[in-house]
């Protein structure tokens, strides 16, 4: 591991000091199958069963006497657990919502709460304002706290992501020309607010201060300052606007989306500098993960638009410099400088980024998204209420008041099932802030719809199985038995050339092939296992050894034991007694009878 990151961490377990020993909580998954979410082990690694538990959580987390606005925050250290209304509930959040909700309906075909995405959407456009950007309204809350926004004011980077997100997706899905439209405005808004220096756009260091950081916030009055921000909060925050700018122009063709996203880009390597020539961080003091991650894969994606092979390299690099920072299982920090917890935004952000790597410069990188979808972005999602209420925490969170308007205690917990951790431990939910964040919930559905999406490919006549996780689609149904067992099922539904990506950790002499139950033989060709061709009823089983294996993860003076069943994660020493991740010691039992996996219920749409 880094030695830089040794230095910066003073641990996760001095985090987990705080919490009070003794149990309280219990893990995951209990017995066979539980009754209350009804999750078994066979569909505990099944993307279209958890995008349902998503669903729930986004369609229950909302505040119905605001017109279903959502709300950002859960304090599941406060007694009972409350949710709590701050500034980034809009634009950044209900976009994200809009934008992860489309996407899980597609895997899921779930139903629940569908009216919701119009209530969302309606909110969401009703923020849109000068310039066609989208504005935090006046607060109604009393008191106003440091958490709020100071006024109405537009602020400029991850609200305006979020917005225009939503509205990427809701277009591509619907091809309504009204979505169109509305990002258009917003990205034209973008270009215009930006100020221009050499190339590169960027938005001024305003003096209005928020909470506990800096808000890049445009006024109504305009700005009152020219000074370009450096690395940092600021700069990187920025760089989290090309990766949608650049998903528009992809999809669209709008040159002002190009422009903008050509322009923050620049900014963000000459003029914030945010990185260093090799990929590393610029700033290890005020580093946010999230942001610069999120740049990195602006920069791929856009490089890959316009042909700039330096955009495609220096993500590259960003993004083997970034693992030094996490575990090989897929925990990645929120802030670089503390290393307290890992946000799940991080971890969307490392699996969308392998896996646009996997798909246009190596795909070695697939073995980085399985491993990190697997491992922690599951082990982030809630399965059970109980694992968190109550949570026993030496000091217990106060709410910032009791105004209805700002917050609700109305069995949270319950509501919260299928929400992601917004500060995850290694092997803690909670970690020293056992909190959910609704940027979270949004990118952890998509990161779920990413690997499912993604995991089968097709060019032409010629289909590839990335990701070994079961899928459906029109020309191919894959049946998983990972990690309880080396083996995957694919029964074509039309003629194809098949290939299969072999992890990394298989031993090549532990591959065997059937074709329609008959021994067969497979071209290997470095990291793939070709099929003869199939045609249209055939079935293939591929086997394989899943190895165990230890590895020891060290993070600042601390060190884990960490074990695998192929990429799974087992089990993880030493153990928690509150609120533990990891105890999979049911993988190792018989594998269970695997279910079908469910079919697309609408067109899919890509989603990176």
């Amino acid at each position: 591991m880094l030695e830089s990151r040794r230095e910066f961490a003073k641990t996760l377990a001095a985090g987990t000091a705080l919490l009070v020993k003794g149990s309280g909580c219990r893990s995951h998954l209990s017995g066979e199958k539980d009754p209350l979410i009804g999750i078994q082990p066979s569909r505990y690694f099944d993307l279209a069963h958890r995008a349902d538990l998503a669903i729930h959580a986004m369609t229950n987390l909302l505040d119905k006497q605001q017109d279903y606005l959502p709300y950002f925050d859960v304090h599941f250290h406060a007694q009972p657990p409350v949710a709590v209304h701050n500034r980034w509930d809009y634009g950044d959040c209900i976009g994200r919502y809009i934008d992860a909700l489309r996407l899980a309906r597609i895997m899921s075909g779930q139903t629940q709460g569908q009216q919701i995405e119009a209530a969302l959407q309606k909110l969401s456009e009703g923020l849109l304002g000068e310039h066609g950007l989208s504005w935090w309204p006046d607060p109604p809350y009393t008191p106003r706290l440091r958490l709020d926004a100071p006024r109405r004011v537009a602020e400029m980077t991850w609200t305006q992501r979020g917005a225009l997100l939503g509205l990427t997706t809701q277009y591509a899905i619907t091809g309504e020309q009204h979505f169109r439209d509305l990002a258009e405005r917003l990205i034209d808004g973008l270009n215009k607010v930006a100020l221009w220096r050499d190339g590169m756009a960027y938005f001024p260091v305003d003096a209005t201060k928020v909470g506990s950081r800096a808000d890049i916030l445009y006024p109504p009055e305009g700005w009152s300052t020219d000074r370009m921000p450096t690395a940092g909060w600021f700069g990187g925050f920025v760089g989290a606007l090309i990766w949608p700018l650049a998903r528009f122009a992809t999809l669209t063709g709008y040159e002002p989306a190009l422009r903008m996203a050509k322009g923050v880009a620049e900014y963000c390597l000459r003029g914030a500098r945010l990185f260093r020539l090799d990929g590393r961080f610029q700033d290890l003091i005020k580093g946010h993960f999230h942001s610069r991650i999120t740049t990195a894969l602006g920069l791929l994606r856009l490089g890959l638009l316009i042909g700039n092979e330096a955009y495609v390299q220096m993500a590259e690099r960003i993004y083997t410099y970034a693992k030094e920072w996490g575990t090989p299982f897929g925990w990645f920090p929120e802030d670089i400088s503390s290393l307290d917890g890992c946000e799940t935004c991080c971890i969307t952000d490392m699996i969308e980024l392998g896996i646009g790597l996997a798909l246009w410069v190596d795909p070695r990188y697939w073995n980085d998204a399985e491993r990190f979808g697997r491992n922690h972005l599951l082990e982030s999602q809630l399965l059970r209420p109980d694992l968190v209420d109550p949570y026993p925490f030496a000091k217990p969170y106060a709410a910032p008041s009791e105004d209805p308007l700002r917050i609700s205690r109305d069995n949270i917990a319950a509501r919260a099932r299928g929400c992601f951790a917004g500060w995850s431990g290694f092997n803690t939910w909670g970690g020293r802030r056992p909190q959910m964040m609704a940027c979270c919930n949004g990118a952890g559905t998509r990161a779920l719809y990413d690997l499912w999406h993604y995991g089968v490919s097709q060019a032409g006549n010629n289909l590839s199985v990335n990701l070994l996780f079961s899928r459906a689609t029109e020309d191919v149904v894959i049946k998983s038995y990972l990690p309880f067992e080396g083996r995957v099922d694919i029964q074509c539904r039309s003629d194809r050339r098949i290939r299969l990506r072999v992890p990394d950790y298989v031993p090549a002499e532990s591959l065997s092939l059937e074709m329609n139950s008959q021994r067969s033989q497979a071209g290997k060709s470095q990291d793939w296992l070709q099929l003869p061709p199939s045609r249209k009823g055939d079935v293939a089983v591929v086997r394989f050894e899943l190895p165990r294996r230890d590895q020891s993860v060290h993070m600042g003076y601390d060190t884990y034991e960490v074990q695998y069943q192929g990429d799974t994660v087992t089990a993880m020493s030493p153990p928690t007694k509150v609120c533990p991740l990891y105890e999979r010691q049911w993988v190792l039992s018989p594998p269970p009878e695997m279910p079908d996996p469910t079919p697309p219920r609408a067109s899919e749409i890509d989603s990176i």
